[in-house]
């Protein structure tokens, strides 16, 4: 019998096991534009005429056409009108691999609805330009723009549609959202060109300036700083990380009892080590069973003090289910020096229980350990050479 006292006891270590393994790789970079040489800088009103030239000369129109083509013609017309918000600098968020900093514009869209008789209804839609410095860590870093729109949403009808919807027996209403929003444009995700005379970099920063809401008058910050090829690093400006193997772990389902995920497994693992990254195969690995890797070495830069080396490790089944772990290792750590173990984690849901007040638990995901990397770190010039 399951007593509150154990359910909630439960619910709390999984609760903080699911917290700790759902973070994300802290971005290393790109840095802050600072020094020489020259900056260069974009006004962002620059990338909102873009998104207003979109607008205006395809997807508006787009939208009525369409509503025009219906049969019979709906008596709406869509305009809109187009706000910028202050710009700020964030991280990317991805789990499996490297994040980098980013500067993010946000943007708010209301398209008008003119009904013909009827008070204008208003769809809203927000709107992301993530500008990035792409392959910052290297000597052919880019800056790329890259759209995200979310879907829009429909507002609500005023009082004065809602009466008229009354009286003509409840269809119109029900008619404008169905209309209106099978022509909307859906969430959109794509890359958007912007024409830079030199668009190379590997430091990007934001300012935001004017009058808010809008902070028309922002900028974004961009330059190129010398940086020494990998390949010619000496041993005491670099680390050397040597994946050396991977022992898998018995990881059960403690409700059935049964092997995560299969008895013999075919898995991909994959490991970065900062902005390097090695691809091993496996092929019928079974519970206890080690394998070492050949090819193994990954050399970076040794990051300056505040730095950090990043190790993330990911473990692909054949079915492309994929488990991910990652650790940090700081300078006053001297990065992790000597041999380090990183543990990928299996995961499985809970079935629902019956709770004692009568209601059913919610499922929840329960790691197991399944995984264990071992590495070799070199960060020390003289153990480097030996």
């Amino acid at each position: 019998m399951i007593t509150k006292k154990s359910f909630f006891l439960t619910a709390f270590i999984l609760f903080f096991a699911i917290k700790s393994y759902s973070q994300f790789p802290p971005a290393q970079g790109p840095p802050p534009v600072s020094g020489e040489p020259i900056i260069r800088e974009i006004p962002t009103f620059i990338i909102k005429n873009i998104i207003n030239i979109m607008l205006r000369d395809s997807i508006v129109p787009e939208i009525n056409a369409n509503i025009l083509a219906e049969d019979p013609p709906i008596g709406i017309n869509v305009s809109y009108t187009f706000e910028q918000r202050k710009p700020f600098m964030t991280e990317t968020k991805y789990t499996d691999r490297p994040n980098e900093k980013i500067v993010t514009l946000p943007f708010k869209i209301d398209f008008k609805l003119d009904l013909s008789g009827i008070p204008d209804r208003h769809i809203f839609q927000n709107l992301f330009i993530n500008v990035s410095c792409k392959n910052w860590f290297s000597n052919s870093g880019k800056m790329q723009f890259d759209l995200h729109a979310e879907r829009p949403f429909l507002d609500g009808p005023s009082f004065t549609e809602q009466a008229i919807n009354f009286f003509v027996g409840n269809w119109l209403t029900p008619f404008i959202d169905n209309k209106i929003s099978s022509e909307l444009p859906g969430a959109i995700r794509k890359s958007i060109p912007i024409e830079l005379f030199k668009p190379d970099c590997n430091c990007l920063s934001v300012t935001a300036a004017g009058a808010a809401p809008s902070f028309e008058d922002s900028f974004i910050r961009y330059q190129k700083k010398f940086k020494p090829r990998l390949d010619l690093i000496s041993v005491n400006s670099s680390i050397q990380i040597s994946v050396d193997s991977i022992k898998r772990l018995p990881a059960n389902n403690f409700e059935s009892g049964t092997v995560l995920y299969d008895s013999v497994e075919n898995i991909n693992v994959e490991i970065y080590a900062n902005h390097s990254a090695k691809n091993f195969s496996l092929a019928q690995i079974r519970e206890g069973q080690t394998r070492l890797f050949t090819d193994n070495k990954m050399l970076v830069g040794r990051p300056g003090t505040g730095g950090s080396l990043i190790l993330i490790a990911n473990v692909t089944q054949a079915n492309n289910r994929r488990d991910t772990r990652f650790i940090v290792f700081n300078s006053n750590q001297n990065f992790g020096n000597g041999v380090q173990k990183l543990i990928v984690r299996k995961s499985y849901f809970t079935k629902p229980t019956r709770l004692p007040n009568g209601s059913l638990s919610k499922p929840m995901e329960v790691f197991r350990d399944a995984y264990e990397i071992t590495v070799t770190i070199k960060s020390s010039g003289m153990e480097m050479m030996r």
